[in-house]
């Protein structure tokens, strides 16, 4: 057993070495002064067309493309496995199933949105602040403020407005573990 802990103690290190250097990376190409976090395995492609806030997080294993631009708020949390993309296929062009033309539609996520595991958004998607987006959905079109939407893009409620107004006022916001940061 003691070389298979040695292993495993090996194998923690150089993960959390690749992880602090996809981080070093990544937040170099964003070229922004906010210090982004990402967790292991995200993947971005042109993340030079996304605008980044203050206190995000985009979780392990997420992918976004990002060429039809994208904007992400303060106090974001996007979690592991998220797909986000912000172009399409031209279905109506010259050649069968679709062409070559690319179509780009901004997708727009604004402050203190939570995004759950294994969410996709589609392209054109406009998620308004404090919406919380449940585990698995397929996200289009527009999503209300504080809206707490499922599955198939239902809205299951509203998160209490007032409070969270309140909570904003006093600037209380939490990082991706839930600790309180100041912005």
């Amino acid at each position: 057993m003691g070389l298979y802990r040695l292993y495993l103690s090996i194998e923690k290190k150089f993960q959390n070495w690749r992880l602090k250097e996809q981080n070093k990376y990544l937040n170099k190409k964003a070229n922004t002064n906010n210090v982004i976090r990402f967790g292991y395995n995200v993947r971005i492609a042109d993340i030079e067309k996304i605008k980044f806030g203050k206190n995000v997080f985009i979780g392990e294993g997420a992918f976004i493309r990002a060429r039809g631009g994208l904007e992400i708020g303060n106090n974001v949390v996007i979690s592991r496995n998220v797909l986000i993309y912000t172009i399409s296929h031209n279905y109506l062009g010259e050649c069968l199933p679709y062409d070559n033309t690319v179509i780009g539609k901004k997708v727009v996520i604004e402050d203190n949105v939570w995004i759950g595991m294994n969410v996709v958004i589609a392209p054109g998607t406009y998620i308004a602040e404090g919406a919380v987006i449940g585990i698995g959905a397929r996200i289009f079109g527009r999503i209300p403020k504080g809206a707490i939407v499922g599955s198939n893009r239902k809205i299951i409620k509203y998160r209490d407005l007032e409070k969270y107004e309140q909570l904003k006022r006093e600037g209380k916001f939490c990082n991706d573990s839930g600790e309180k940061v100041n912005l």
